[in-house]
């Protein structure tokens, strides 16, 4: 989610009585003439009738994969993965909607399960036409199956498929700003006006509290500034920390590269969450080792005596004896140890390097 105060910020521009209503963006081949895009919203599901229509938007910029550790976990380590799994997709959406009974606009973050056309909404806030009301928070939905539902199937299609993102499917880029509301008014709702936000406060408190909202402002854009300055500081130590831990990973035997390929530089919290509790977990003196149980298939050589045949005459028989090393299989009780150490720009012990033994 992008932050919320640009959207109250935009409430208190509205509100005062001098202001001027920005010009929207037209659908397909809209842009704002910024430097850098910060959001780009699609327009992906109109529906309902006036004057209860809705529409849905979903931002491009911020659709991403979560890879399925689980699954990755439960795979045999001996399985070359082309790519990992993913547990789901997820981007920011917005609805806006015209029952003004109803917010104005619902923004919150959709989670999309590809393979089996599940959707489910994370937490969302709910913006109103009367602003005295503050934002408020709906909860978060179950995982819902997409069923013969339009507007899940828009949404899945839009996240699950970019290929598909096309006006055949009823999709198009719409907007390039923090929120399209303005845009769904004054280009697909042209019909009726839109109406205006209101409150019941003076003039001097929305100055008090325009004010206020500048004040945080100022202090948010000094401790981001801070901030920036001591990420990039970091970044440098980050970067060679990572590049060493990674140079360690790669330098193992590759039966466990795929297990740990997205761990370097975890913390204990993130493995724990990921692979469960540890058997063991204890230091080896400021380096902390936890320890997992497994069981693997692993090869003994042993030495094998093997008769001698000779063929003669038409005849073989047995000459002699030698002995020769075979590779028998058996099921091992395996341990991996996981070791982590300070290091990097982030604080606390973080997986540094591993090891593994069976017996």
């Amino acid at each position: 989610m992008k932050p919320l105060a640009l959207f109250a910020f935009a409430l208190c521009i509205a509100m005062l009585p001098a202001s001027t209503p920005a010009h929207s963006q037209m659908l397909i081949g809209s842009s704002t003439g910024q430097a850098e895009v910060l959001w780009d919203w699609w327009f992906v599901y109109a529906g309902g009738a006036s004057p209860q229509r809705e529409v849905i938007y979903i931002d491009s910029l911020s659709v991403e994969n979560v890879t399925d550790h689980a699954a990755i976990m439960n795979t045999d380590i001996n399985v070359k993965m082309k790519k990992f799994p993913i547990a789901y997709v997820q981007a920011d959406g917005v609805l806006i909607s015209e029952d003004k009974t109803r917010a104005a606009r619902t923004a919150g973050r959709v989670r999309a399960k590809c393979e089996t056309q599940e959707i489910m909404f994370e937490e969302s806030d709910l913006f109103f036409w009367d602003t005295d009301r503050g934002v408020e928070h709906g909860p978060a939905s179950p995982w819902l199956p997409a069923g013969n539902d339009l507007r899940y199937s828009q949404i899945l299609k839009f996240m699950c498929d970019p290929k598909a993102r096309t006006d055949k499917n009823m999709m198009m880029r719409a907007d390039q700003s923090s929120d399209p509301l303005n845009t769904t008014w004054d280009i697909i709702w042209k019909d009726v006006k839109k109406p205006e936000f209101t409150t019941k406060k003076s003039r001097e408190q929305i100055d008090a509290e325009f004010d206020a909202i500048m004040a945080r402002a100022k202090q948010q854009n000094t401790e981001a500034t801070a901030d920036a300055q001591k990420r990039l500081e970091g970044y440098d130590k980050e970067s060679e920390f990572m590049a060493s831990v990674r140079k360690t990973f790669q330098s193992k035997d590759k039966k466990f590269h795929t297990l740990f390929y997205s761990m370097p530089g975890w913390d204990e919290a993130q493995i724990n969450t990921a692979w469960g509790a540890p058997l063991n977990a204890g230091w080896q003196g400021s380096t902390r080792v936890l320890t997992y149980y497994y069981q693997d298939t692993v090869y003994d050589q042993v030495e094998a005596t093997v008769d001698i045949i000779k063929c003669q005459g038409g005849g073989c028989g047995k000459v002699g004896e030698t002995t020769e090393t075979k590779s028998v299989a058996r099921t091992a009780n395996c341990e991996r140890y996981l070791y982590l150490r300070p290091g990097g720009s982030k604080d606390g012990l973080r997986l540094v390097d591993y090891s593994w033994t069976c017996f």
